[in-house]
C-alpha cells in the first residue's frame, strides 16, 4: 500500500550545489550519492557538506514521494540513528549528532564529520606492489583497535554498522585512530545485497526469511566479518574470499599464529562461528605488539 505525499519541488544533489535545511545552508562536496527507487516512490541521498566557517558535516536524507514500505523503513532507520546518536554523544569515536530535519516529506540526518583522511587514503588497500612493512602493519592494527571500540559501543546498544570499508572509515590523529564515518546501516531493516560490495558478508546477500532466526540476519557478526576483511585486505593486498585464504604471515613476516586464527574465524561464512568484536580487537592488539617488538 502506498500513499501520495505532497512534497515541494527539489533539485538534484550535486557537488557544488547548496542545500538548505530550515534556515541553514549546506554546500555539497563530492562525492554525492543519490539513488531513486525503481517505482520513484523515494530518493536516498548522502554527501559531505560544508557549513559556515568551513566545518564539515555528513548529510543523509530520504525524500518520500509516496509513502510505501521501503521508503518508510528508510525514514524510520534515520530516526533510529538520530535517537542512538543522541544517546552515545560521540562516545568511543562514534559520530556526533548535529541535527535532524523533517519537512515536506524529507527526513535529513546531519552528523559531524572530522576533516580526516579515509582508511583508503592512509593505508589502502590497493595499488601496492609490495606488502606492508612490519611497522606500517603495526600502525594499521593499532588504528583498527579504536574502530573495534566504536563498533563495540554500537553493538552494546543493539545495533551494527554493516557497511564498513576503506571509504567509510576515517583516520584521526595522524592515522593513529580509526572511526566510522557515520552509522552505516545501523537501525535499517536488513535487505538482500545491502551495503558496499567490497566486504559484503555472506548473510548480507540473502533476504531475511520468516522464522530464520536472528543468527542468520546481518548484525554485530557482520561488523566482525567486515573489519577482519578490511584488515586482511590491507595487510596482504588480497581481498578475502571463501575460506581458506592465504595466511597473513605469507605477506607480513612475524604475524602471530594466534591472531591469524582469530582473523580466519572472523571471516567464517556462518555468523555464529565468528568471534565477538572484543575478541577480534584483542587478537589485532596482540599482533600489533608482536610486530612492533620486531
Amino acid at each position: 500500500m502506498t500513499m501520495q505525499l505532497h512534497t515541494t519541488a527539489e533539485p538534484r544533489w550535486a557537488a557544488g550545489a547548496e542545500v538548505r535545511l530550515g534556515p541553514h545552508p549546506f554546500l555539497l562536496r563530492a562525492p554525492v550519492d543519490e539513488r531513486t527507487a525503481a517505482d520513484r516512490s523515494w530518493v536516498w541521498r548522502e554527501a559531505t557538506a560544508e557549513v559556515s566557517g568551513g566545518r564539515r558535516v555528513r548529510l543523509r536524507q530520504v525524500a518520500l514521494r509516496r509513502l510505501g514500505r521501503r521508503g518508510a523503513q528508510l525514514r524510520d532507520g534515520l530516526g533510529v540513528q538520530a535517537d542512538l546518536l543522541s544517546i552515545v554523544a560521540g562516545d568511543r569515536g562514534l559520530p556526533r549528532l548535529v541535527g535532524r530535519h523533517d519537512e515536506a516529506g524529507r527526513t535529513t540526518l546531519v552528523t559531524e564529520l572530522p576533516a580526516a583522511p579515509s582508511w583508503r587514503d592512509g593505508f589502502g588497500p590497493g595499488g601496492r606492489s609490495a606488502p606492508l612493512d612490519r611497522l606500517t602493519a603495526a600502525a594499521t592494527l593499532a588504528a583498527a583497535g579504536t574502530l573495534c571500540a566504536a563498533l563495540a559501543e554500537l553493538h552494546r546498544h543493539g545495533q551494527a554498522h554493516r557497511a564498513l570499508g576503506p571509504d567509510t572509515v576515517l583516520l584521526l590523529d595522524r592515522y593513529r585512530r580509526a572511526v566510522p564515518r557515520d552509522l552505516g546501516l545501523a537501525g535499517f531493516t536488513p535487505t538482500a545485497g545491502e551495503g558496499p560490495g567490497i566486504y559484503r558478508a555472506p548473510e548480507q546477500y540473502r533476504a531475511a526469511e520468516p522464522g530464520s532466526g536472528s543468527s542468520r540476519l546481518p548484525g554485530p557478526a557482520t561488523d566482525v566479518y567486515q573489519t577482519a576483511a578490511l584488515i586482511y585486505h590491507t595487510l596482504t593486498g588480497r581481498r578475502p574470499g571463501p575460506a581458506p585464504n592465504p595466511p597473513v604471515r605469507a605477506a607480513v613476516a612475524g604475524f602471530p599464529a594466534g591472531s591469524e586464527g582469530v582473523i580466519a574465524a572472523a571471516l567464517a561464512a556462518a555468523p555464529a562461528l565468528r568471534p565477538g568484536i572484543a575478541a577480534l580487537s584483542d587478537a589485532l592488539g596482540a599482533a600489533r605488539a608482536a610486530l612492533a617488538a620486531g
